[in-house]
């Protein structure tokens, strides 16, 4: 797909990215700050937990510290762990 400079230029069309730019963004952090909470009541329980799901709350918990998002197996499986606390 060519790249249209006159759209580039558009201050109509940069508004317009900038703004989805910005939606995707929030939408993005909305969505961690969600997965920090879920993993933090999976943490106040994690000794409650089996052994499988103790260590894989814990490696959630290393992978968000260093910035690395949750496939999203691991996202639903972090879920459904939480809901079964609740």
């Amino acid at each position: 797909m060519p790249i249209d400079f006159t759209k580039l230029s558009d201050p109509v069309y940069q508004a317009a990215r900038k703004a989805e730019r910005e939606e995707e963004s929030r939408r993005y952090e909305a969505k961690q700050q969600e997965i920090k909470i879920l993993l933090n009541q999976c943490l106040d329980a994690v000794e409650t937990m089996p052994e499988r799901e103790r260590s894989f709350i814990r490696s959630c918990q290393r992978r968000i510290s260093t910035y690395l998002p949750l496939s999203e197996a691991q996202e639903k499986w972090l879920r459904d762990i939480a809901a079964k606390l609740e």
